[in-house]
């Protein structure tokens, strides 16, 4: 592997570490956006339970607001519950656009260094492919 990575020259070890960041942001990204981290099963009905009851605290609105982005969001209804609808919706809409930003980290990293690979790769067939192919016909007729 390392011969492949040597005999490809300098080019090889930006495309290198485009690969690496581009698996490390994607592993990433898919543990972070598992459905029981981001919508758990049953969240909304338990939440709901809880409020209706009176016995959401605190502590167990900051668990849930930890828990899940879900959770996060229908903890805000709950804490911004006593304002008009028109300004409950706007808070809402803030929170929302908290979670989006969020749930969307690093994707815009992992386009772009999607998009450069392949032109790092191009870059490195015209540049290195040149160098290596003419290099022995330079040495064969004494130029250097």
């Amino acid at each position: 592997m390392t011969d492949f990575i040597l005999a490809g020259g300098p080019f090889m070890w930006p495309l290198l570490a485009c690969s690496v960041l581009i698996i490390t942001i994607s592993v990433e990204r898919l543990w972070f956006l598992q459905e029981r981290l981001v919508t758990p099963n049953g969240l909304t009905n338990q939440i709901v339970n809880l409020f209706n009851k009176n016995l959401i605290n605190h502590k167990q609105s900051n668990e849930i607001a930890e828990l899940s982005s879900l959770g996060f969001l229908l903890v805000s209804v709950i804490q911004y519950k006593d304002l008009p609808r028109q300004n409950l919706e706007s808070k809402i809409e803030e929170k929302a656009i908290e979670v989006k930003f969020l749930l969307e980290r690093n994707l815009n990293m992992l386009g772009t260094i999607a998009t450069i690979s392949p032109l790092l790769g191009l870059l490195r067939y015209c540049c290195w492919n040149d160098y290596s192919f003419y290099r022995p016909y330079r040495d064969f007729w004494g130029k250097s």
